[in-house]
């Protein structure tokens, strides 16, 4: 004689909650341009054109120091080329490692005459998030609002039942800096494209990551 026995149902409780941490970038762009600006407001006045030993001091200057590089319209592209009419671009888009790297080696660059810079944004690689920091958070939260919609409902929420999304995005919304120049230019079309990283005096990234966990629910 077999005996069947329904199964009951598990009664369960699911919630999903997204939270950030911040992390130091390791990598800090920057748009280096090259004007004369000698003539304020006077559109007649003559001007310096060909920045060649200029654009050469700055290549010394980085290649010295290990900053990343690479000229400006080959950095962002074929678009950008035929924007530029294929014309030869003394633009520079350097990408920096380190905070220290960056202070110290725009503070020479600023001391250049014909050198302006742009920052255009701070990025962290996902290698260098601290995932166990941010899953932490995101755990505690979780628990926090499944003991909260369970006590609501005359219920505990006890033992995790399963976890059914965990993921981490280290692509913040785009806050470039606007200022005038090709740099604004690059800054708007990276913005809409989802390619430079959030501004910030400090150079830290918000790193978000959402989880959702699935809990026994028990009376």
């Amino acid at each position: 004689m077999h005996l069947l026995f329904a199964q009951q149902p598990v009664k369960s409780i699911q919630v999903t909650v997204t939270d950030t941490i911040e992390e130091l970038a390791n990598h800090m762009n920057v748009m280096i341009e090259f004007k004369d600006t000698s003539g304020g407001d006077d559109y007649n006045a003559a001007r310096k054109t060909d920045f060649t030993a200029d654009y050469a001091e700055v290549i010394k200057l980085f290649n010295k120091y290990r900053v990343s590089w690479k000229n400006g319209m080959e950095g962002m592209g074929g678009m950008f080329g035929a924007l530029a009419g294929g014309q030869k671009s003394f633009n520079i888009m350097a990408d920096f490692n380190t905070v220290e790297q960056l202070d110290g080696t725009l503070d020479m660059l600023h001391r250049m005459k014909y050198v302006q810079t742009t920052e255009m944004g701070n990025t962290v690689d996902d290698s260098q998030v601290d995932k166990i920091r941010l899953y932490e958070k995101l755990v505690r939260l979780a628990r926090k609002k499944a003991d909260m919609i369970a006590r609501i409902a005359g219920k505990k929420s006890g033992e995790v039942l399963q976890i059914t999304d965990a993921s981490v995005s280290t692509s913040p919304s785009s806050a470039p800096d606007q200022t005038g120049g090709m740099g604004a230019l690059y800054s708007q079309i990276l913005g809409m494209a989802g390619m430079s990283g959030q501004k910030r005096l400090d150079h830290k990234v918000p790193v978000s990551g959402t989880i959702s966990i699935t809990y026994y629910l028990v009376d």
